[in-house]
């Protein structure tokens, strides 16, 4: 089997689980930048460049994190606490991940506001470990 052939069928195997896994985080930390901190919604549009920026980031630092924890491997239809703790620790390294890459952008450009991706973090743990120990 050709390395493109391998590449396509991970692809098409990974591919639909870790893009819902994307959605679920992107829409928690999206959810939690438009409440403001204070429960008041923001009305302002958004510029795509920024909501494009945002998905990249949520891409860039869930990839990492379910590479290191190897979350891809995993046979969810029989996990246990261990497969619950590394979903954990990816989330928390994502969101690190997300709020150190957000702190070095300027003030002007930034992403999201400083605190939302470490209070996102828990909402998102939730949405994700639903998803995939759901079929447990």
């Amino acid at each position: 089997m050709s390395w493109l052939a391998r590449r396509a069928r991970a692809f098409l195997r990974y591919g639909p689980g870790f893009a819902i896994e994307v959605a679920i985080f992107w829409v928690m930390l999206e959810a939690f930048q438009q409440l403001n901190y204070g429960g008041r919604i923001i009305t302002g549009p958004q510029s795509r460049r920024i909501l494009l920026l945002s998905v990249i980031f949520v891409v860039l630092a869930l990839g990492a994190a379910e590479a290191r924890f190897g979350l891809y491997r995993r046979i969810w239809k029989v996990a246990g606490i261990h497969d619950a703790i590394a979903t954990g620790f990816a989330v928390i390294e994502a969101s690190l991940l997300i709020t150190l890459a957000n702190w070095a952008l300027p003030g002007d450009y930034r992403v999201f506001r400083l605190a939302v991706p470490l209070l996102a973090a828990p909402a998102a743990l939730m949405g994700i470990g639903i998803f995939r120990l759901l079929p447990r």
